[in-house]
């Protein structure tokens, strides 16, 4: 339950860090979460943090994280991936300075997990393929996702494909298609949900 929040609620949340509060948007591969960092965070240093996703309220997943400046420039290769797929999900980040954060454990109700019981790697190696045959006939993609999840998609992109849905960024916001309840995707499992989706708006089959 805790894994499916974590992946299916969005990826824009409220970090707390020092008892102050400020408003994310972030990304989630590689074992960590990426978000940016406040200004008064400093290098070198390890600081606990609170990222509520997507905001405090009852139903908010709570990450407790432990948190540390990126490097001045990209960083590390895959750290630099994991910026990309930021700017893919959030928009140009322009100047900001990142941080990157170490699951320790999660709240969502009445459940609490570990860190090392969250899923915070895309397992699929599929992924580039499957973004570029999606992005391949937008009209498709827009009419797909209005079809399976009730949401207009305006200017649609696929900025994400993962083991329990897709992700589309539109004019408005981003948009999960979720996959099957209870069950996660392998690559074939997440071709055929590609094939669905592209197929429900009305895309020729390959």
């Amino acid at each position: 339950m805790v894994n499916d929040a974590l992946w299916s609620k969005g990826r824009r949340g409220v970090v707390e860090i020092n008892e102050r509060l400020e408003p994310a948007g972030f990304v989630i591969g590689n074992g960590v979460v990426l978000l940016p960092a406040p200004g008064f965070m400093k290098d070198g240093r390890v600081e606990d943090a609170t990222l509520s996703v997507p905001d405090e309220g009852e139903d908010a997943l709570a990450l407790q994280l432990e948190v540390r400046l990126l490097p001045e420039g990209d960083g590390p290769s895959e750290h630099a991936r994991l910026l990309d797929r930021w700017e893919a999900y959030h928009g140009r980040r322009g100047a900001a300075r990142f941080m990157v954060g170490v699951a320790q454990a999660a709240r969502l109700g009445n459940a609490v997990v570990d860190g090392e019981e969250l899923s915070v790697v895309n397992t699929l190696g599929n992924e580039p393929a499957l973004l570029r045959r999606l992005n391949a006939d937008r009209a498709a993609l827009a009419r797909g996702v209005k079809r399976l999840t009730g949401n207009e998609a305006f200017e649609p992109t696929a900025v994400g494909v993962d083991q329990r849905g897709v992700d589309v960024r539109t004019r408005t916001g981003v948009f999960r298609v979720p996959g099957p309840r209870g069950k996660q995707l392998d690559d074939d499992g997440a071709a055929a949900m590609v094939s669905e989706l592209l197929m429900s708006g009305g895309a020729a089959r390959d």
